[in-house]
């Protein structure tokens, strides 16, 4: 039964004296925290003033299996992607968009951000689903040709834009940063724009931009674990 909530902090939960099924539930109360920082769910987690986390950074893994802790991971079916707001200059031209997905090292994401722990994305489907094709040939990393579809685009010789970031996101931060990289040597300049979430956090791995649709809507992934 809810005992108290307090939006954007914590939701208490307490035993229901009248369920239906007799000696249970087993706890007298169950205590849900919001804790939007990577670091600060585990430091919570080690110091044991939580008993529970989720979404722990593959980067934190061999941590806490090392110190005792159990890790328990299963198959999903997310499928990380970046949105791109195609209203705004140049972003509106489909070269530009398909040259910002050629400039994105999935592989080196995969390595170095997940550890291994998630794969680059052939399609729109993650691949524990139904219609899952393996045998996809989706966008490579390719700063060559990421170069020449600009030099077809309205800004041959690079331009600035704004990202989105979640505060406290290491995993997130991380992949923008790889991205930043590659993207430089195409002459982009990718500027991050963090931003604190008050909600629980949500997956937001990132993937890649539109890229190839006439209306620019279609979302190619990038990412899947």
């Amino acid at each position: 039964m809810l005992k108290t909530w307090d939006k954007g902090t914590q939701v208490v939960l307490e035993r229901n004296p009248h369920y239906w099924q007799q000696g249970k539930p087993y706890l007298d109360g169950v205590v849900f925290r919001v804790v939007g920082d990577d670091n600060a769910r585990t430091i919570q987690l080690t110091s044991g003033d939580v008993q529970l986390i989720t979404d722990v950074p593959a980067n934190q893994v061999q941590q806490l299996t090392t110190a005792g802790d159990q890790i328990f991971s299963v198959s999903g079916t997310a499928v990380g992607f970046i949105t791109i707001n195609e209203k705004v200059k140049p972003l509106d031209e489909a070269p530009v968009r398909c040259a910002l997905s050629y400039a994105l090292d999935r592989d080196s994401i995969s390595r170095a951000v997940y550890f291994g722990k998630a794969t680059p994305a052939r399609s729109i489907l993650p691949s524990s689903t139904l219609y899952y094709d393996a045998n996809t040939n989706p966008i490579s990393y390719d700063l060559t040709k990421a170069k020449s579809l600009l030099t077809s685009s309205s800004v041959p010789s690079g331009f600035e834009f704004t990202a989105t970031v979640p505060s406290g996101d290491a995993t997130t931060l991380s992949i923008a940063q790889i991205w930043a990289a590659a993207l430089a040597q195409i002459g982009v300049n990718m500027r991050s724009n963090r931003w604190r979430r008050r909600r629980r956090r949500t997956s937001t791995t990132p993937s890649v931009s539109p890229c190839g649709s006439p209306d620019g809507r279609t979302i190619r992934p990038t990412l899947t674990s």
